[in-house]
């Protein structure tokens, strides 16, 4: 009950200001995941079942040009958002803000919510997620994904803040959330992968509908033997230590960092090393003899293909991420789609790279990240890649933001509707009806 009595009880005049325009940002990188998820094949198969499915025309499925029901707009937008994996996160817990902004956005839509209310709800619900995920942090080591694990708590978080339940509803929402939290790190390469977000978003919004119903479930599923914490920890954990402890103390929405790269988080500092060190050396893909990758073991868990078939898998490929900085001037989705991962270029360039796994490391440890490019006559150029553009505490300006946007909004959105889109998540304290918002990203331009 204590975790929904925090939901309740936090308001917006309470949120520091850096952490309410923080979350604009997120907000504004979420969308364009949405957008430009859209058109990636697998997010076509969800986009016509959707379609299938019919339901209340209630929100908006991102440039797609329809609304379905509350539930199926978040399944496809989340969806569509993770399928990018341009996903913003939070470590060592490993959760995002694009789990939970597509759903919010369709549940504030269907009410008819201000924008104050999103950032508000997001607010809330992004520190259950993460204090939780904290809270039950070893789960990952065995193979569960708080990303979707926890994702759904927080959804169902934020949904009953923005339908203004009290606490025992809040308190029943997140405990039918809890039923529905799972996720595996073995599903990364795969659609599996990214649906689990798109199952987050949807059964989250469900969870808080089911209880503004009068649905019930245990108050107090997060404490002691059998509860969530108990299970998902192996037993290590039978209390929301740090939600409760740790509340707002910094609000984590500050320890999430906005990805530069497409791809998996265990792989961006690499690439941003090897982009330093191809500005720094000047080196061509073809005097690249070999690059040296030292990793801690969590890194495997989740970065597993050598040769991937797909983009997909690409996504999590630390030969193909690599080939690919070094190859191109700018890493951007088109840089993980099926064609670049079928290019001989790219083929060739990574049968270089060579990923060592230092099992003696600290498991998901805080570096150290070496780094080696060995060229053809034996210059052996090395980084420690602790730092990388757009996480913390190097944040990305909220001009650097836009461009992220526009990068994933122009191939599909109409230019007024991305300066319209711009405008109003931007100034989201101020917009009146989140349906304006979805409106602007509504249909994909002629």
């Amino acid at each position: 009950m204590r975790v929904a009595e925090l939901v309740c009880k936090t308001k917006l005049n309470q949120i520091p200001r850096e952490v309410i325009d923080y979350s604009k940002s997120l907000a504004l990188s979420a969308l364009g995941g949405m957008v430009s998820g859209s058109q990636i094949p697998g997010c076509k198969i969800v986009t016509r079942y959707v379609q299938r499915m019919g339901g209340n025309q209630e929100a908006t499925v991102a440039a797609s040009g329809f609304k379905t029901s509350v539930e199926n707009a978040a399944l496809a937008n989340s969806h569509f958002a993770h399928t990018t994996e341009y996903e913003d996160d939070s470590m060592p817990e490993g959760v995002s803000a694009y789990t939970l902004f597509p759903p919010l956005f369709a549940l504030a839509e269907k009410l008819g919510c201000p924008g104050s209310r999103v950032l508000e709800a997001f607010a809330v619900g992004y520190e259950v997620q993460s204090r939780l995920g904290i809270d039950c942090n070893n789960a990952r080591k065995r193979g569960y994904l708080n990303l979707s694990l926890t994702g759904v708590l927080g959804v169902a978080a934020g949904a009953a803040k923005l339908l203004d339940l009290d606490v025992e509803r809040t308190a029943w929402a997140l405990s039918l959330a809890a039923s529905q939290g799972c996720g595996l790190t073995r599903q990364t390469g795969t659609d599996a992968h990214f649906i689990e977000m798109g199952v987050a978003g949807r059964d989250g919004l469900a969870a808080a509908l089911w209880a503004s119903e009068g649905l019930t479930g245990s108050t107090s599923i997060f404490e002691g033997p059998k509860g969530f914490l108990d299970l998902k920890s192996a037993g290590e954990v039978s209390m929301p230590t740090d939600v409760v402890n740790n509340w707002g103390k910094p609000y984590r929405v500050m320890a999430v960092g906005i990805k530069s790269y497409p791809c998996c988080y265990h792989m961006q500092r690499y690439i941003q090393g090897v982009v330093d060190l191809k500005r720094a050396h000047g080196f061509r893909p073809g005097e690249v003899e070999r690059v040296d990758v030292e990793v801690n073991p969590m890194v495997p868990q989740f970065i597993r293909y050598h040769e991937p078939r797909n983009l997909a898998e690409a996504r999590f490929s630390m030969p193909h991420s690599l080939a690919v900085a070094i190859l191109d001037d700018r890493i951007t989705l088109r840089s993980f789609s099926d064609g670049r991962v079928k290019d001989q270029d790219a083929r060739e360039l990574r049968q270089r790279v060579k990923m060592i796994v230092h099992e003696e490391w600290q498991y998901g440890g805080s570096g150290p990240y070496p780094l080696t490019v060995i060229l053809n006559d034996g210059t052996r150029l090395s980084k420690d890649c602790i730092q990388v553009n757009g996480q913390p505490p190097d944040l990305l300006s909220v001009e650097q933001v836009i461009q992220k946007y526009r990068l994933c909004a122009e191939p599909l959105l109409a230019a007024d509707k991305i300066q319209e889109s711009i405008r109003m998540t931007l100034g989201l304290e101020e917009l009146d009806n989140v349906a304006r918002l979805m409106g602007a990203v509504a249909n994909p331009k002629d």
